[in-house]
C-alpha cells in the first residue's frame, strides 16, 4: 500500500488535488507514522485531561 500511495502522491495532478482540499502531504514510513499517532495521541490526552472536557 505504500509504494501506490507514493506513486499516487508523484502525480503533480493528484498532489495538486489534495493540497487543495488541505491535506498536508509527508513522506513517511509505517513506522515513522506510528510513533507520530503515538506521540499525537499522548499530547491530546494530556491537553483534554487538563481541559476537564468529557463526553457526556
Amino acid at each position: 500500500m505504500t509504494s501506490k500511495l507514493q506513486t499516487t502522491l508523484a502525480n503533480p495532478d493528484s498532489k495538486e488535488k489534495l493540497q487543495a482540499s488541505g491535506v498536508e502531504l509527508s513522506n513517511m514510513t509505517p513506522s515513522e507514522f506510528g510513533k507520530l499517532l503515538q506521540e499525537d495521541i499522548t499530547r491530546w490526552a494530556k491537553i483534554v485531561k487538563q481541559s476537564g472536557a468529557s463526553l457526556d
